[in-house]
């Protein structure tokens, strides 16, 4: 099964989850993924390397980089649906509670 997978073009794949979940009634929005990785998803500063996988940020932030880029593309697509999210601050204004840089 992981061959046959790997074998589709993205587009297919998309296209068939698309209809998956028109089915089942559920709403897809297409997210831009640029970027996503290596933006803090708390504060929007540039990430930077603190390991293998691991990218941390200045306001405190420190998770894997998939972890990141998957709540980044969670946020974008949440803005997309018309939820309200909080606005970032540039890392020097935000404050992290109980963290003291």
């Amino acid at each position: 099964m992981n061959g046959r997978l790997h074998r589709w073009s993205f587009r297919k794949f998309q296209s068939i989850i698309e209809y998956k979940a028109k089915l089942k009634g559920v709403k897809v929005v297409f997210a831009d993924p640029a970027f996503t990785s290596s933006l803090c998803p708390v504060c929007g500063a540039k990430l930077s390397p603190n390991g293998h996988r691991v990218l941390k940020c200045k306001c405190g932030f420190e998770a894997d980089r998939d972890v990141v880029g998957s709540w980044n593309i969670s946020l974008r697509a949440l803005e997309m649906w018309g939820v309200t999210i909080p606005p970032r601050k540039p890392a020097d204004e935000q404050r992290v509670e109980g963290y003291s840089p």
